[in-house]
């Protein structure tokens, strides 16, 4: 997902994908997009503002994620983007 897509979505011009599971936008530089595989996996993605993957990986999704993202699993994808952005 690139800058402009993620602002798009935040700003509600452009409907969230169905399989978006989260995503932030860290110091306007970065996109970090969780999006689901199935019912307990998902792909971790930190993307350059133009959406050149820069980490991906594959992460659990806590329950299922039924009713959206559990707050353990964000906090640590939060903590993994914000180390991920200090190294740079």
């Amino acid at each position: 997902m690139t800058l402009d897509e993620a602002l798009a979505i935040s700003t509600g011009e452009t409907e969230i994908p169905a399989d978006l599971v989260w995503y932030s936008v860290l110091d306007q530089t970065y996109v970090v997009t969780v999006t689901r595989i199935d019912e307990y996996q998902a792909t971790y993605e930190i993307a350059d503002a133009v959406g050149t993957p820069l980490v991906t990986d594959m992460v659990g999704l806590s329950y299922g994620a039924l009713f959206g993202p559990d707050v353990s699993d964000v906090d640590e994808w939060q903590q993994r983007a914000v180390a991920f952005a200090d190294k740079q």
